[in-house]
């Protein structure tokens, strides 16, 4: 029987994000010092994706408070 298959990324900035609070908050902490816009590509499909500052400071503030 043939079948009809397709390879698709199911990547997204949710999962992006998540993946930051694997980091941990001693690095979390060190790329918010510098305050840059983190660029992170997904290994799978090349999509690129832009983490800014401010959504680093969220996962690490909501970090803090699980600890």
């Amino acid at each position: 029987h043939p079948y009809d298959v397709q390879i698709a990324c199911s990547c997204n900035i949710e999962k992006i994000l998540n993946a930051f609070k694997l980091l941990g908050a001693d690095d979390l902490k060190d790329m918010i010092e510098k305050k840059e816009t983190v660029d992170v590509q997904c290994e799978m499909c090349g999509r690129r994706y832009k983490v800014e500052n401010a959504q680093v400071q969220e996962i690490y503030q909501n970090l803090k408070g699980l600890h």
